[in-house]
């Protein structure tokens, strides 16, 4: 039997090439996870060769994993110096609080005065999805439905500049959300929140959106910062 010698049109038919943004985006995936579930805890060091290793790539989808996740706040760099996750200060968290209930507080202010029937049902059903994640055991998806609560306001009002305010501000409340995950009733506390606030915004009381909307930030952050104080990170 004759051996068939493939021309390289046909050989690159065989072998197309590989997709170097799957592994990157496979690397991006698992940092970003070990980094949201406190298994790389804010300040670890991120060695580009360990990480390639673990992960059984090379270097440059590591590189460029930790160049995205550095855009979404997740990730520090100094040249020459390396990686390490985003370190939290007890500074930056009250800033980012303080921030929160600016402007969360405004954006339920000026909903209240507008909202309809049917983003009413929208956010219930927000709240109904964060129960049924939590009552299933899913603390994580909880959270994240929690998140889409204050997400689904702020969406709701016309002004483009608030809303693109609020989704930068939401990129640096990702560790925020990762710690909150482990404080006892925390979620549970919030989901009883949102529906006052929800009360409050179906009966377009904007004083009194506006004034739940600032307890229940107040809330979290001193939940928050007593979790940072336990786990030693202020």
């Amino acid at each position: 039997m004759t051996s068939q010698v493939l021309s390289k049109d046909a050989l690159d038919a065989v072998l197309p090439p590989i997709d170097r943004t799957q592994l990157e985006e496979s690397a991006y995936n698992a940092i970003k996870v070990a980094i949201l579930t406190l298994r790389l805890a804010p300040g670890t060091s991120l060695v580009e060769t360990s990480l390639a290793k673990q992960l059984g790539i090379s270097k440059t989808p590591v590189r460029a994993a930790l160049t995205k996740l550095k855009k979404e706040a997740l990730v520090e760099s100094v040249p020459h110096k390396g990686w390490w996750v985003a370190r939290l200060t007890l500074a930056d968290v009250e800033e980012i609080f303080e921030a929160r209930t600016l402007v969360q507080g405004y954006c339920a202010f000026r909903l209240a005065e507008s909202i309809t029937p049917m983003q009413v049902e929208e956010l219930r059903q927000c709240i109904r999805a964060t129960e049924v994640a939590l009552a299933g055991g899913n603390r994580s998806e909880a959270t994240d439905t929690l998140g889409e609560f204050d997400a689904y306001i702020s969406s709701f009002l016309p002004n483009e500049h608030l809303r693109s305010f609020l989704k930068n501000l939401r990129e640096r409340l990702r560790l925020i959300g990762a710690v909150s995950r482990q404080i006892p009733d925390r979620v549970e506390k919030s989901i009883a929140e949102h529906r006052l606030i929800l009360q409050a915004l179906e009966g377009r009381d904007a004083p009194q959106a506006r004034q739940l909307m600032q307890e229940h930030i107040g809330s979290v952050r001193q939940d928050f910062v007593t979790a940072m104080k336990l786990m030693e990170w202020a």
